[in-house]
């Protein structure tokens, strides 16, 4: 179905400015792809290159699996103790 989201991904929205975004236009037509693909490599690459341990996409991907997709449900679930001490160290080693 159009428009659907696949499992395990979520729709995200920003605001970019205005030469950016038509940089990236051009960036996208020169190969052959779109936007929103150069931004997931962008993103990727930054997330290698800030979590080159990846304790943070491991805290991450555990928050994820711990937490009910619907909102309302989310809004009132708990994590567990040690995914907490986790997440807690990762913003710890983050802040740094």
């Amino acid at each position: 179905m159009p428009n659907q989201l696949k499992a395990g991904t979520r729709r995200l929205s920003y605001i970019e400015d205005r030469i950016n975004a038509k940089a990236l236009d051009v960036l996208a037509a020169a190969q052959s792809t779109n936007v929103s693909a150069l931004i997931r490599q962008a993103t990727e690459k930054f997330l290698r290159d800030v979590d080159k341990d990846g304790s943070v996409r491991k805290i991450a991907s555990q928050i994820a699996s711990q937490l009910p997709d619907d909102a309302e449900e989310r809004a009132t679930a708990n994590l567990d103790p040690d995914t907490l001490e986790a997440l807690t160290a990762v913003m710890k080693k983050i802040r740094k």
